[in-house]
């Protein structure tokens, strides 16, 4: 199928449930699943029923649905209406000197009006009672579910070039909406029945469904990392991306674009899952709340946001990891999107840290403690190494008391481990001799040894610490 649809999401949310409770009802009609007049197999039957089901085109109070009664314009503007979910509280007026606010179709004409689908006689007036022919029904089709037909050859007879609804019934044609009232005719002038309605709506719903499920509602992301590395992608019709990251790579910002107007601006969760197989104690299977996208009205984007006391930007696990929202609608239906990130293999260059030399007396910048590394040994055992490191902390200030600072071993992997035990106040004058003992597995490659304050949560070495090499095994 040549498919030219485009959906107009502006004015209206697609929403069957939602439509109905908003929308006015045929006077003297009552909403049934099958009638006394609609036979099965009959060329319009599947039609009739479906829009009787959603209540977008009711039957008779007798039980019949008419089939063959023509429709006036009032009536099919209001079925319209209805399988579009068009938003009918408190509409602007029409401006149609015979559509009044007391009349049924009243609220569905002003919604009509306001979405650009009616436009009256030119003479002030809507016509409500007058009876609809094809050509005009597929005109309102075309405004409502904006069809496009450009390029595809119209064959009816009936129907030409120089005809004002050529174009539409162009479009009607090229979106399979219509098939003619024979294969060499459509029928412009004829009055539009009931069934012949039913079977253009169903169809253009149809179509409807068909495309918005194709259509992505997520469009851009971008991404930038903390070495200033801006990623742009696009979302593939899926509403997945997938990209691919270095090692300890750290995330400065996220950002998305999401092109249905239609969506709630409530924040949304971004789940995590994914399991490397080498650590699977960092990553558990099950997801986990990763941060919340908030949207920002300046410039229409959905922002990750994530509580301070979290670091989960950095990556410093090789694998794969997939961050999902679920989006909802004005009618609370779910799309979610899906950002698949691979930390890539292999390790990244290594920064170049300033090293100190042992026996020498240096002031940790944080904390204003003169340390001494006196010594650093490494012991191999059969599956592991200890490293022991043997340091001098001296308060030499005149007239502050320091808290000790800890170490902290860092190995060329991402892996670190903190000095854990107990820290005692050194009042001026005051100095201790310390020795602390790290293990490691041999696989575990050191790259140094951190003195500072406060380390624990560190997941590389600060620049505002002292820090020595570790001997080699």
């Amino acid at each position: 199928m040549n498919n030219k649809y485009k959906f107009h999401r502006k004015f209206f949310t697609f929403s069957l449930s939602a439509a109905i409770l908003a929308s006015s009802v045929l006077p003297n009609t009552i909403s049934a699943a099958s009638f006394k007049d609609v036979q099965e197999g009959k060329w319009y039957t599947e039609a009739v029923n479906a829009l009787a089901d959603k209540e977008i085109l009711n039957g008779y109070k007798d039980g019949t649905f008419r089939p063959f009664d023509n429709m006036t314009k009032a009536e099919t503007v209001v079925v319209i209406a209805r399988a579009m979910g068009l938003k009918m509280e408190n509409p602007e007026s029409p401006g149609f000197s015979d559509v009044t606010e007391n009349a049924w179709f009243y609220n569905s004409i002003a919604a009509a009006k306001e979405a650009g689908i009616v436009l009256g006689n030119g003479s002030g007036q809507f016509e409500p009672n007058k009876k609809i022919n094809r050509a005009e029904m597929a005109s309102l089709l075309v405004k409502a579910f904006e069809l496009s037909g450009e390029g595809i050859e119209v064959n009816f007879t009936d129907v030409k070039p120089a005809d004002w609804y050529y174009d539409e019934i162009q479009a009607l044609v090229a979106n399979e909406i219509t098939i003619g009232t024979s294969p060499a005719t459509f029928s412009p002038k004829d009055l539009l029945n009931r069934a012949q309605g039913a079977e253009f709506i169903n169809r253009s719903i149809n179509l409807l469904l068909d495309t918005d499920k194709s259509a992505p509602i997520a469009d851009k992301a971008n991404l930038v990392l903390e070495d200033g590395t801006n990623i742009n992608t696009d979302f593939n019709e899926d509403n997945e991306i997938s990209i691919g990251l270095p090692l300890q790579s750290t995330l400065s910002s996220l950002k998305l674009n999401v092109k249905d107007e239609n969506l709630l601006k409530d924040n949304v969760q971004v789940l995590l899952t994914g399991a490397p197989e080498n650590h699977p104690e960092y990553m558990p299977d099950t997801p986990s709340v990763w941060g919340t996208l908030v949207f920002n009205e300046s410039d229409d984007t959905w922002e990750l946001m994530v509580p301070e006391s979290n670091n989960p930007y950095y990556f410093n696990l090789e694998g794969d990891y997939t961050l999902q929202a679920t989006f909802k609608d004005e009618a609370l239906n779910e799309t979610t999107i899906t950002i698949n990130i691979t930390v890539e293999p292999g390790q990244p260059e290594e920064p170049e840290y300033s090293l100190l030399e042992l026996n020498k007396p240096y002031t940790s910048p944080d904390n204003q403690m003169t340390v001494t590394m006196k010594s650093v040994e490494a012991t191999e055992y059969d599956g592991y190494i200890e490293y022991t490191f043997t340091y001098e902390e001296a308060n030499n200030t005149a007239d502050s008391i320091i808290d000790q600072g800890s170490l902290k071993i860092y190995y060329s992997n991402g892996d670190s481990e903190p000095q854990y035990g107990f820290f005692n106040k050194l009042y001026p004058g005051e100095k201790e001799e310390r020795s602390y003992t790290f293990k490691a597995l041999k696989t575990q490659e050191p790259l140094l040894v951190e003195y500072g304050s406060d380390l624990f949560f560190n997941q590389e070495p600060s620049p505002d610490t002292l820090k020595w090499a570790v001997t080699e095994k």
